[in-house]
């Protein structure tokens, strides 16, 4: 009898195990509860820190099992392609996210042995290590605690606050690179819609008496596009009230196929991402995840004019003859050579052919061009940089060719989507 009530006794409590487990609860309110949740007749009952909740079956849309990042992993590890360094650089992003450091550096460096020359993967496992080594320093007592190094013993200089964009300056960056395709929340102030209303009342599309009321009710996206279409670069006051509030699509490919390769390249602190300035030109350490040191990278870049005068690193009249591509080039094919070297230190395209090339070339005749647009930047760089933005850019190249077609800084509204008839 008494091994017949422990029978049951052990069984209910397997049961409650069972019923009772570790989940999120996401409610019609929109609040998230987690904790222990059991499911009971009408509802459900979850046990937190602060006590016992229950909530009844109408009050609740969603009951996910809260899975720890570990199991996460394993699950995704199971699920890629051993024999694809796309798959193994994915997982390592993923791995880094959940803070999983350990195992984010595997991935990158089974990406590494699959493509030695995967840029990308090899910047990234640069922060892992960077990670790994100042966690590992945090942990020693506090007399012992030492400044994390870069792999090769590189101490990362401190990035002071002035030596970066503001925030205003990279809403400027964004505003000029914006594009009918970007996806990206925008804000368009009340003030600045009044403004530019009275601005534009009983001219152009609105001589129509509905145009008002249709123009504001765009979707921000359209009504920035349409404002900065009939807006020239001086007229400030309008164009600061929009605020682009995430990344164009062209920083986010300056992130995906530009920085990495920069970043291991004149962007290593061997050389221009060192503590001095060689020939002008200082970049700084970045992974792709703080935009006031990639926006401020980008403009360095784009505001970086050769020694003769004859070349820009970004060139958007002739992007064919940017230093970003000529410095990377094998030396038959390439018309500049780094100054420094007299060649380059490392091929970075074996022939205007190559995937890495076509992307960077890509990216390049993505930007507002062949003109350089007025970010209106407050930027003063540092180091004793020199950056010009304003330089005619068939001056600059001797190009006599016609520059390729302007694409437009914001182009019109659709027909159907203006505020006129």
């Amino acid at each position: 009898m008494a091994r017949g009530l422990f029978a049951l006794f052990a069984a209910i409590v397997i049961c409650s195990a069972v019923q009772a487990a570790q989940q999120r609860l996401t409610l019609k309110d929109g609040r998230v509860v987690s904790g222990n949740v059991t499911k009971t007749e009408g509802g459900y009952r979850v046990e937190t820190a602060m006590g016992a909740v229950e909530y009844s079956d109408s009050q609740v849309v969603a009951v996910e099992d809260i899975v720890s990042p570990e199991t996460l992993y394993q699950q995704r590890l199971a699920e890629i392609d051993p024999n694809s360094p796309e798959d193994h650089f994915h997982l390592g992003e993923f791995a880094l996210k959940q803070r999983l450091l350990d195992q984010a550096a595997e991935q990158f460096r089974e990406a590494l042995n699959l493509r030695p020359q995967f840029e990308q993967a090899s910047l990234m496992l640069e922060r892992v290590e960077y990670l790994r080594a100042r966690a590992a320093a945090a942990s020693q007592p506090a007399t012992a605690a030492t400044e994390p190094v870069y792999p090769g013993g590189y101490t990362p200089q401190e990035i002071r606050d002035e030596w970066l964009l503001t925030d205003e300056d990279i809403n400027w960056i964004r505003l000029a690179e914006l594009r009918p395709t970007d996806r990206v929340r925008i804000d368009v102030d009340n003030d600045t819609v009044d403004r530019f209303i009275a601005m534009k009342r009983g001219t152009g599309d609105f001589r129509d008496v509905y145009a008002e009321q249709r123009f504001r009710g765009l979707p921000p996206m359209q009504k920035a596009l349409y404002i900065l279409s009939r807006t020239t670069e001086q007229d400030t006051g309008i164009r600061a009230g929009i605020k682009v509030l995430g990344n164009p699509q062209f920083m986010i490919d300056y992130r995906r196929y530009v920085w990495p390769i920069v970043g291991r390249t004149c962007g290593a602190p061997e050389c221009h991402g060192g503590d001095r300035a060689p020939g002008r030109l200082k970049l700084f350490r970045s992974y792709g995840t703080d935009d006031r040191i990639d926006y401020t990278n980008f403009v360095i870049l784009d505001g970086y004019v050769s020694s003769s005068g004859r070349a820009r690193m970004i060139d958007r009249a002739n992007p064919t003859r940017s230093l970003l591509l000529q410095y990377g080039l094998i030396e038959q094919e390439a018309e500049f050579t780094h100054p420094q070297t007299g060649g380059r230190s490392r091929v970075i395209f074996p022939s205007v052919r190559s995937p890495a090339y076509t992307s960077v070339l890509n990216w390049v005749m993505s930007l507002h061009r062949p003109v350089h647009p007025d970010y209106h930047l407050t930027y003063s760089p540092p180091f004793g940089m020199k950056l010009d933005f304003a330089t005619s850019p068939s001056a600059l190249s001797g190009a006599a060719s016609a520059p390729s077609p302007s694409v437009p800084q914001a182009p019109a509204v659709p027909p159907s989507q203006r505020p006129g008839p």
